[in-house]
């Protein structure tokens, strides 16, 4: 880890119409932080082929092969067509910590998923907050489902949520610092310092 720890970026960051801007910014804040992203569009682009399974496949291997040769993972769990984080996203960071690597995230949207899920004022008849279809949702003041916090925390990893007077990708900065602070301790200590 001459050059830092190597930190998948995950996220749906790779569908914004300024997708490769917005990685190279993650990156180059990974740099000055000490750190390498890796970016999911940094993958080689698929070859031609009219067969659209074959392609995302292709997507797939490519993405788990840049999983593989990371650290840990810095993950944008912020919603995403609608009140949750990507699903994408979300299995990225459950194959991560199964293979016991940090995950570090953040959040742009402070407000828990009651706020953003729950219908005001409705519960069910157990008194639990729910959505338009009667839903529970889950109330532990959270901006992300529970497993996605703990899941974090599991190994040595952390969610960061943007306050609303931050400057843009601040939670993102902390999250990343909070990785290589990880890393540069676990060097350390196997390093007898």
């Amino acid at each position: 880890m001459s050059q830092g720890p190597r930190l998948y970026l995950a996220g749906p960051d790779v569908f914004a119409p300024d997708a490769l801007a917005r990685g190279a910014r993650m990156q180059e804040i990974c740099k000055e932080l000490g750190a390498v992203g890796l970016f999911p569009l940094d993958n080689a682009p698929p070859p031609p082929d009219a067969d659209p399974a074959r392609v995302a496949h292709h997507i797939y291997r490519a993405n788990i092969a840049l999983m593989h040769g990371a650290d840990g993972c810095v993950a944008n769990l912020s919603p995403f067509r609608g009140p949750n984080a990507d699903d994408g996203t979300a299995f990225e960071i459950g194959w991560m910590i199964a293979a016991g690597k940090p995950v570090f995230a953040h959040v742009d949207d402070p407000r828990p998923l009651t706020a953003r899920s729950a219908v005001a004022g409705v519960t069910d008849p157990q008194g639990r907050p729910v959505d338009g279809d009667g839903w529970w949702v889950e109330d532990f003041g959270w901006p992300v489902n529970l497993m996605l916090v703990a899941g974090a925390a599991q190994n040595g990893g952390k969610v960061f949520v943007q306050a609303t007077d931050d400057a843009p990708l601040a939670a993102f900065r902390r999250a990343v610092k909070s990785a290589v602070r990880l890393f540069q301790e676990q060097q350390q200590f196997l390093d007898g310092d």
